[in-house]
């Protein structure tokens, strides 16, 4: 079997759609991570492998294209590869495929390799030099790029707690709570009235059990759509943890 490409099959659960009938950007999100850990396994360099050189794989940055939806018991098709690697990131893709073989999403995903007990970022080539890597096939163009925060006031807040349930195995807030969190405090009932077609996203700084994050946002109309940017303020260490920057249609 090549592991140039690894793919796996899904069947969608009423529980992955929305309010709107559309696939969950979280469960794109979750699968994406899933998919991924699992193709690091069979490369041997997965979570068993970092665990014992205490490292982990963290997913820094994420750039989702949303096109059109997949409907409950479909089987849909995930595929993920390795596009390029630098001395900070490695750049894996994900294309998800519908009942028809059309893709309907895709996410490009940036990693970086973390020390558990130091907590620094290691050299990510050390733990690559082996994989196969695809250049130019994934139907975004753009890498997942850096966002900076924005320093403009915001136009509204929206705030949220964080408790055990939000933690995943490394002990800090699981990536894709943040976007729950995000389109759950969208302004203006936006997630009733649009869909999200590109969601992009960096992680900075873990975030703990018992900080509050404080939502930051700013809207803009732009050629028919609506631009959402956003910066996620940790109240205990008084920073930017998670910068957001999306752009949402009329459904």
């Amino acid at each position: 079997m090549s592991l140039d490409i690894y793919k796996k099959r899904y069947i969608v659960k009423y529980e992955d759609i929305n309010a709107n009938a559309r696939f969950k950007e979280t469960t794109i999100g979750l699968i994406a991570q899933q998919v991924s850990a699992e193709h690091a396994q069979l490369l041997n360099m997965g979570y068993n492998e970092l665990q014992l050189l205490n490292k982990a794989w963290m997913m820094s940055r994420v750039v989702f294209e949303i096109y059109h939806s997949p409907k409950p018991n479909e089987e849909i098709l995930i595929e993920t590869w390795i596009e390029k690697t630098d001395r900070i990131h490695s750049y894996r893709n994900c294309h998800f495929y519908d009942n028809e073989n059309k893709i309907f999403a895709a996410a490009q995903t940036a990693w970086i390799v973390v020390d558990t007990v130091k907590k620094d970022i290691d050299d990510v080539r050390n733990y690559v030099t082996n994989f196969p890597h695809i250049p130019n096939i994934c139907v975004i163009k753009h890498s997942p790029d850096r966002i900076k925060p924005f320093t403009a006031k915001p136009q509204h807040v929206y705030t949220k707690h964080v408790d055990f349930s939000s933690l995943d195995l490394l002990g800090h807030v699981n990536n894709m709570k943040y976007v729950e969190w995000f389109i759950d405090g969208l302004p203006n009932n936006l997630q009733f009235e649009k869909q999200i077609e590109l969601l992009s996203i960096n992680y900075i700084y873990e975030v703990f059990n018992n900080d509050i994050l404080k939502y930051e946002y700013i809207c803009n109309q732009e050629q028919g759509s609506t631009i959402v940017s956003c910066n996620v303020i940790s109240e205990q260490s008084d920073r930017c943890v998670v910068t957001i920057n999306s752009q949402l249609k009329a459904i």
